[in-house]
């Protein structure tokens, strides 16, 4: 089955600071449905690279939530184009779950993937539980980038 959405990702350094910009096109005839909340894209780092991630993480198994937050979603429409940006270098984690305040030690290069999830229906954030997110969301990566970290807050 081939994607209705496209996923690109490009970088850009300006004095010290990377930032990864991603770029979701609606290639079907009809619309699908992107989550919309203003702490998307997150950023994670794990196992040495980036994850720059339009979407919800699964939530840690060992960790007992008292209430999960579903975002809303809108319509991306036939044709349309979703641009987000991310600050990679220097990278201070937050997901779903939890924000970070310090960045990470970061290698000398570092892997970047980008991914995306949309639905083919809206959310529906009073009624939907966390495992009924995680199950709408299709995903969509875009090729890894590869970015020099070098002048990173370490």
């Amino acid at each position: 089955m081939t994607d209705k959405v496209s996923l690109s990702c490009t970088s850009r350094i300006a004095d010290g600071v990377v930032t990864v910009r991603l770029e979701a096109v609606n290639h079907s005839s009809a619309p699908v449905h992107v989550l919309s909340s203003k702490r998307l894209p997150y950023v994670m780092f794990e196992q040495g690279r980036a994850i720059v991630l339009y979407g919800v993480n699964d939530p840690d198994p060992d960790i007992d939530y008292y209430h999960i937050e579903i975002p809303p979603s809108r319509p991306l429409a036939p044709g349309e184009t979703l641009v987000a940006e991310a600050q990679v270098v220097p990278l201070v984690p937050h997901h779903h779950y939890e924000s970070k305040t310090a960045p990470v030690a970061l290698p000398a290069e570092l892997e970047v993937v980008c991914k995306l999830a949309y639905g083919d229906a809206p959310t529906d954030p009073a009624k939907m539980a966390i495992n009924a997110l995680l199950a709408w969301q299709h995903w969509v990566t875009a090729p890894v980038l590869r970015v020099v970290t070098v002048g990173a807050t370490r």
